[in-house]
């Protein structure tokens, strides 16, 4: 395939990817990675830099398509800065630690079997399903936001660690863990949690952009991200 030709698939497949990503309110991060695994070679990338690549240049898609939206929620008021603090405690060293073991430690072969696990996982918690809880915060009237006071600190912490371990180790499933573990474990009403969850999403992606760069340049790899 030419350059332009493989130029216009990137871009034909970024456009539905938004697109679904939107439709569905998943992370595009789930969709990019794979796409990638199959894209690069096309590119003459190194193979031992496929699953690397694939990684780094999701999160820097990511935190282009999550600004606008991390904008919005917070411009609606449903964006908790309380628990987003918390979050962020526990995301961005989990940012780091993961996209340092992607980069320097795991093998490829790894990281794809434990994002084929992870696809698993959400697969079968989407067919499952879920029983609609009760929302047992009160949520004030002007601002939306809600009594973030009976959450633990160090469990939302902890949410978001294990969020940005995942994000910075497979690129994806950092947003597809925080709003469903906010609204199930800590009775997070779930516009609130879907709010404060994009704003973290856009910071780690960007963290995450941001080490394997670091990681890159440190390695003197040419060819991490696009």
């Amino acid at each position: 395939m030419s350059f332009f030709e493989i130029f216009l698939l990137l871009a034909v497949l970024g456009f539905f990817i938004g697109f679904i990503s939107g439709l569905v309110g998943m992370g595009g991060g789930i969709l990019f990675v794979p796409t990638f695994w199959f894209i690069f070679p096309l590119l003459k990338i190194k193979p031992e830099l496929v699953v690397k690549s694939a990684v780094a240049t999701s999160s820097a898609c990511m935190t282009i398509t999550t600004f606008t939206s991390a904008y919005h929620h917070l411009k609606t008021g449903y964006l908790n800065k309380e628990i987003f603090k918390n979050l962020l405690l526990g995301a961005i060293p989990g940012v780091i630690l993961g996209a340092s073991l992607t980069s320097l430690f795991l093998p490829p072969h790894f990281v794809k079997i434990c994002f084929s696990l992870f696809l698993i996982v959400m697969a079968y918690r989407m067919l499952k399903g879920g029983k609609k809880k009760k929302e047992t915060y009160k949520i004030k009237n002007e601002k939306h936001i809600s009594n973030a006071k009976a959450n633990s600190k160090i469990k939302i912490i902890l949410i978001g660690m294990l969020a940005g371990i995942l994000a910075g180790m497979l690129g994806a499933g950092g947003g597809a863990l925080i709003t469903p573990m906010l609204y199930n474990f800590c009775n997070v009403p779930i516009k609130e949690a879907m709010a404060t969850n994009t704003g973290v999403v856009f910071l780690s992606s960007l963290v995450s952009t941001l080490s394997y760069i670091f990681f890159g340049i440190k390695n003197k790899v040419d060819q991490y991200f696009l």
